[in-house]
């Protein structure tokens, strides 16, 4: 049996079959191991650098027929100087014969190990991976010459059926160098690792992919999900985690003009891709982007002009086909905003971009081409891109503005500005669509004024705003309410008589448009808005006029508070306002404003406002002390559209007390001023008093020895210091009055002056023997005090002299042109003929 057995095997075996099986079995393992891949390393090098105008270096190829393996090792891909654009250390494949049954490609494993590529931008904007396009890229008209018909047979010719179990590439780098910039920017990613498993070419066959790169500066990228190539159809995740801005920014940094920034981005975001319909998609859900530690430095400046700790940008889904995005959401927490405008207008955000040859930024060099006509055809067919922005939320930046294309150096600063609105966003051909809604703002401590000043002119403690919505394409704002609370403004008026408040909004010589002259304005429908209340709470303010020597300032109020209802600059709208005076006093006024004629009417009320505070204009004036004084009044006031304003109520002043400085006695005063109707009118001028009544009236007329009247001495003794004082300051220039003007006297008409119970002292030191004596108890009544031409003014007065005399004082004159009529009657009783005599004596003779 065993001799039949090795029988059958040698005739088997030296049967013309197997020998020519046992030859093909060793041509196929000779070819397989030795020829091909010595063939291999023989021809393709130089095939590839006739090709692709390269070095090409290959160390060592090497091929199981067996098992079907092919392995490639130290491939490199240099340009003619050396320098590598790419290539790996080891290249293994593993087929299989499975691919017979399938009729699939079919490979077990395809692994790649340390892959590099080197990409180049040159100095003139050329790739060097475009060798790896062919040559110099001659055939390149070839392949245009036919579009429609490349279109065609790719669309009609299917894929190669392939299906890859494994594919991993491991330790790769990228590496990407810009040569463009004075300063060669590189970056790069190492290690790069892939996984995929199951990639196929077969229709709806899906395989699994993960991506992982880490860059030098600890950036890592991953991208993990599934993908079907026939049709082609993809969905998973992408992220991008701690990518130092300094990375990119090495690219673009000889366009712009700032330092190295500081802060790391975050991304990351779901992606589904699918062209397997009529209509492709492509969409991203769940995206976000943060950036932490943003700090970016202009080159030149000491300060970081924009320091921000967290920015958080979120979208909740993205059809980038459909061009829509929802769920928006921007965050922004703390940091600070340093905003500077230079001598020449010129904002410190506009030098972020580095100027052009021309000294502008983006100079005519920069300017984009005129875009393709299909391809602008294109977009305007195109949807609109439709941004919902569910909420943004500005938490406490701070913001700090200098302007120093101003007269002076203005500066204005925030210790936290905090936001939140939501909004819709449409960008097409139209141009871009913006309404907001929800909007509320809130401004805390902010603080304006000059430069190097000791106080600033204008604190806020607080600006709210809430309920606020505008709309671009309607051109209408709404604002449910506006609140400026807890804020002090500190008025001076300066040697020269300018107001600091006003020398906020002058403009520096330098100021204006530095870009040339403004484009002209585009003809638009006016603005229609709409704000059902700004309120002004708990402010206070401070007057100081340094034209007068008040030492401090003059007035100072608190509590000041307005109220302004359902305004929108076209309707009657009710307002309300009211202030305390620190030195005495309380004013509230009420009523409507008509914005459009610029009418109004309102009534107002005075409650005793100390008149002492007019004491530094009247010490400029005259040698006089207003030791006291309450003034008061509640009445009507109006503002016609065509200007003419008019005040009409009663008016009240009591206490009044005018000390001369010299004698420290009161010169004019009174207990009581009453006038129950009193109307004054401007444009046209008139005054109009039905009544007034003057109780306790007392005044003091005294001739010095050497005949000087103190009222008279009190004045001069003012203007001769204002003589004085002409010398050392510039007062601004007045316009000359009018012909008009100078001619036209201020009408005035007051029905009657009832006196009560008034006190006139009279004495003549310049008299021997000097004369003294008192009126007291003077009553009676002033009619018919008027400006009119021939106007008569009667008087009818009477009191008591010293202990036991009578005076009486009768008849008529011109108030105010006493020249033209005086006829006054003048008759004392019972005097005491001491104090009579030496006016006897001067006007009978001695």
């Amino acid at each position: 049996m065993r001799e039949k057995l090795k029988d059958a095997v040698l005739r088997i075996a030296g049967s013309k079959i197997t020998i020519i099986a046992a030859v093909v079995l060793v041509l196929y393992a000779l070819a397989g191991f030795l020829i091909l891949p010595l063939s291999i390393e023989r021809f393709l090098p130089p095939a590839l650098e006739e090709r692709l105008d390269s070095d090409i270096t290959l160390e060592k190829v090497r091929i199981n027929p067996f098992a079907l393996t092919l392995e490639v090792s130290d491939f490199g891909i240099r340009e003619p100087d050396g320098d590598p654009i790419a290539g790996f250390g080891r290249l293994f494949v593993n087929f299989q014969l499975s691919s017979l049954f399938r009729w699939a490609l079919t490979f077990k494993e395809l692994s790649l190990e340390t892959p590099s590529i080197n990409i180049v931008v040159k100095k003139d904007g050329s790739l060097n991976l475009a060798r790896l396009a062919g040559g110099n890229g001659e055939d390149s008209d070839a392949g245009d010459a036919a579009p429609d018909e490349t279109e065609e047979t790719s669309k009609e010719t299917p894929p190669l059926r392939m299906l890859v179990h494994n594919v991993a590439v491991s330790g790769g780098k990228i590496e990407v160098t810009d040569n463009r910039q004075s300063e060669p920017a590189t970056a790069s990613l190492h290690p790069l690792d892939i996984q995929l498993s199951g990639i196929s070419t077969l229709p709806d066959r899906e395989g699994d992919y993960f991506v992982a790169a880490t860059g030098p500066d600890g950036a890592l990228v991953e991208w993990s999900g599934r993908v079907s190539l026939h049709p082609f159809r993809s969905s998973g995740t992408l992220a991008l985690r701690g990518l130092p801005l300094a990375t990119p920014w090495e690219f673009f940094k000889s366009r712009l003009n700032i330092a190295p920034p500081e802060g790391k981005l975050d991304l990351s975001t779901v992606y589904a891709v699918d062209l397997s319909l009529d209509q492709p998609t492509a969409e991203l859900h769940s995206s976000r982007i943060e950036l932490s530690g943003l700090r970016l430095q202009l080159v030149d400046a000491e300060e970081a002009f924009l320091d921000l700790p967290v920015i958080m940008l979120g979208a909740r889904d993205s059809e980038l086909v459909g061009r829509h995005v929802s769920g928006v959401t921007l965050a922004v927490n703390g940091g600070k905003v340093d905003l500077v405008m230079d001598g020449d207008g010129v904002l410190n955000l506009q030098r972020i971009v580095a100027s052009g040859d021309d000294g502008e930024p983006g100079s005519e060099s920069a300017k984009p081409e005129d875009p393709d006509p299909a391809k602008k055809s294109l977009e305007e067919d195109a949807p609109p891109w439709t941004v919902d922005i569910t909420e943004v939320i500005l938490n406490g930046p701070a913001l700090r503005f200098a302007d120093r294309s101003r007269a002076s150096d203005l500066s204005f600063s925030t210790e936290g500005v905090g936001l939140i609105c939501r909004a819709n966003v449409e960008s097409g051909p139209a141009g871009i669509q913006v309404r907001v809604d929800d909007f509320g703002l809130n401004i805390r401590e902010s603080v304006l004024g000059f430069a190097g000043a000791e106080k600033p002119a204008v604190e806020i403690g607080a600006v709210t705003l809430s309920g606020g919505a505008f709309d671009l394409a309607d051109r209408s704002a709404y604002l449910s309410r506006l609140e400026l609370t807890d804020g002090a403004i500190d008025v001076i008026r300066d040697r020269n008589g300018g107001i600091n408040l006003l020398r906020l909004f002058e403009t520096g010589a330098q100021g204006g448009n530095v870009s040339g002259a403004a484009a002209p304005a585009r003809e638009e429908s006016p603005w229609k808005y709409l704000a059902d209340e700004i309120v002004l709470s708990e402010f206070k303010t401070a007057f100081t006029d340094e034209t007068v020597h008040a030492g401090g300032p003059i007035v100072e109020m608190e509590s000041i508070s307005a109220k302004v209802s359902r305004f929108d600059g076209t309707a009657v709208s009710p307002f309300e306002a009211g202030l305390k005076i620190v030195q005495g006093g309380e004013i509230n006024v009420s009523g409507n404003i008509d914005p459009v004629p610029g009418g109004m009417e309102a009534k107002l009320k005075v409650r005793d406002l100390a008149l002492s505070t007019a004491q530094p204009y009247l010490a400029d004036a005259a040698d006089l002390t207003l030791d006291s004084g309450r003034f008061a009044t509640e009445g009507d006031f109006r503002r016609s559209a065509k200007g003419e304003l008019s005040y009409r109520g009663p008016l009240h002043i009591s206490d009044l007390r005018v000390v001369g400085n010299s004698t420290g006695d009161t010169l004019v005063g009174w207990k009581k001023m009453d006038t129950e109707d009193f109307h004054l009118q401007l444009e046209p001028n008139n005054l109009a008093v039905k009544a007034v009544r003057l109780a306790g009236l007392e005044g003091k007329l005294i001739i010095s020895d050497d005949g000087k009247v103190n009222v008279v001495e009190a004045f001069r003794n003012g203007s001769e210091e204002e003589e004085v004082k002409e010398d050392e300051k510039v007062r601004p220039e007045k316009p000359a009055p009018s012909s008009k003007q100078a001619g036209a006297a201020f009408p005035v008409k007051i029905g009657a002056v009832k006196l009560e119970d008034g006190t006139l002292q009279f004495a003549d030191f310049s008299l021997r023997p000097q004369f003294a004596t008192s009126i007291h108890s003077l009553n009676g009544t002033i009619a018919n005090v008027a400006s009119s031409s021939g106007a008569r003014t009667r008087i009818d007065l009477e009191g008591r002299v010293d202990e036991y005399g009578t005076n009486e004082i009768t008849g008529g004159i011109n108030s105010f042109d006493p020249k033209e009529f005086t006829d006054i009657v003048m008759v004392f009783k019972n005097l005491d003929m001491t104090n009579f005599t030496p006016y006897s004596g001067k006007f009978a003779g001695r």
